[in-house]
C-alpha cells in the first residue's frame, strides 16, 4: 500500500490496489520501488513486483481500489525496484525505469499522466533479478546523465554476479557515455550489490559492491573525471615562507594558477615520516603550534586542480631553539 503519514507517523491517507489479496498470495508486493514524489505537482508514483506502475494524487489517495488511481499500467516485465524523475530542458518531464528481465525505458509525462508507451528504450533486456538501480546527475535541466548499476550477466537472485555501472545520456539512453567494464583493470567494482543505487555528490559517483566474494570482501568505489592526457600539470607552489609568533607557526605561499585547493605535509626530527597535515585549503596560509624542544620541522605544499596535483614545493624548515640545561 501507499501510506501518507504525519511526522509523528499518524496515518492521514492510504491507497491499496484492488488485487491486494492476490499480490500477497504470490509475494508480489506493490512497494518494491518505493514512493516517488514528482516535484511541483501533487503526484506520487510507485510500482511493484508485477511491474505495474501506479500514478496517484497525493492529496487524495482514495483508499481501496484501482479506480482511485490516476492511472496504472504494466510498465515493465516484472519486478520494479527503482524510479528516477528528471525535468529535461530538451524533452520535458521524464521517468526512468529498468525493471527485472526487461529493457531500460523512459516514459514521458503529459500533464498529470505518463504516456503509457515508452518514449525511448534500449535494445537489449537484462536477463535476471533484480534489474538496475538508478540515479541521475545533471546541471539543473541540462547535461543529464542516467547512472545504472546492474549485474553484467546472469541473475542475482541466489548468487553474486559481476556488476557493471553504466552512464547514459539522459536525453537519449540509447547513447552510452561510459561503463565500468570498458577499462576493467581500472574501473571494475566487483560483484553487483543489488538494491544499492549509485550516489552522486561533489562531482563524483559512489558505488557499493560485494567485492570478489559473497561475504567479507565488500568495497566502495568512487568515480570521477580523469586528467586529460595533454593537460598541463600545475606548477609547484613557490614563495613558501614560515614565521613564528606567540607559539604559533604560520606558513604562507604564492597562488598557483589553476589550483582549486592546497595540501600541506610535514616531517620533523621527532617524526621523520612525511605526513599530510592539511587538505582542502582554499587560502594561501596554514597555521599550527610551532615546533618546540629543539625540534626541526619541514613543510611542503601541493597545489590541486581539476586535472590533478602539482609536485611538492621545496621544503620550508623551522627549528625551535634548544632548551639550555639549568646551571648546577
Amino acid at each position: 500500500s501507499f501510506m501518507k503519514l504525519t511526522p509523528r507517523l499518524q496515518l492521514l491517507d492510504w491507497f491499496t490496489p484492488t488485487n491486494h489479496f492476490e499480490l500477497d498470495k504470490h509475494d508480489n508486493d506493490l512497494d518494491s520501488s518505493g514512493a516517488t514524489l514528482i516535484p511541483g505537482t501533487h503526484l506520487v508514483l510507485g510500482g511493484g513486483k508485477e511491474g505495474v506502475l501506479y500514478t496517484l494524487d497525493a492529496r487524495h489517495l482514495g483508499h481501496l481500489g484501482d479506480e482511485h488511481a490516476i492511472q496504472h499500467f504494466k510498465a515493465t516485465a516484472s519486478h520494479l525496484h527503482s524510479l528516477v524523475f528528471w525535468h529535461s530542458a530538451k524533452a520535458g518531464d521524464l521517468l526512468y525505469i529498468w525493471g527485472q528481465r526487461d529493457k531500460a525505458k523512459v516514459y514521458r509525462f503529459d500533464g498529470d499522466k505518463l504516456g503509457e508507451t515508452p518514449w525511448i528504450m534500449r535494445d537489449i533486456p537484462n536477463q535476471g533479478h533484480p534489474g538496475a538501480m538508478l540515479s541521475l546527475s545533471a546541471n539543473g535541466d541540462k547535461d543529464g546523465i542516467l547512472w545504472a548499476a546492474i549485474h553484467a550477466t546472469g541473475d542475482s537472485w541466489h548468487e553474486s554476479r559481476p556488476g557493471i555501472l553504466h552512464a547514459y545520456d539522459a536525453n537519449d539512453i540509447r547513447r552510452e557515455l561510459w561503463n565500468s567494464l570498458e577499462t576493467p583493470s581500472r574501473d571494475d567494482c566487483g560483484e553487483y550489490s543489488k538494491m544499492a543505487p549509485p550516489t552522486i555528490a561533489n562531482g563524483q559517483v559512489y558505488l557499493a559492491s560485494f567485492g570478489s566474494e559473497n561475504v567479507g570482501t565488500g568495497q566502495f568505489c568512487v568515480y570521477g573525471l580523469l586528467p586529460t592526457p595533454d593537460a598541463e600539470r600545475l606548477a609547484a607552489p613557490a614563495g613558501a615562507k614560515a614565521s613564528v609568533a606567540k607559539g604559533m607557526l604560520t606558513l604562507t605561499w604564492n597562488r598557483v594558477e589553476g589550483a582549486r585547493i592546497y595540501r600541506v605535509s610535514r616531517s620533523s626530527t621527532l617524526e621523520p615520516e612525511e605526513k599530510t597535515i592539511a587538505t582542502g585549503l582554499t587560502s594561501l596560509y596554514f597555521t599550527e603550534p610551532a615546533p618546540e624542544r629543539g625540534e626541526s620541522a619541514h613543510y611542503r605544499i601541493v597545489a590541486v586542480g581539476p586535472n590533478g596535483s602539482s609536485e611538492k614545493s621545496p621544503a620550508v624548515t623551522v627549528t625551535s631553539p634548544k632548551v639550555k640545561p639549568m646551571e648546577p
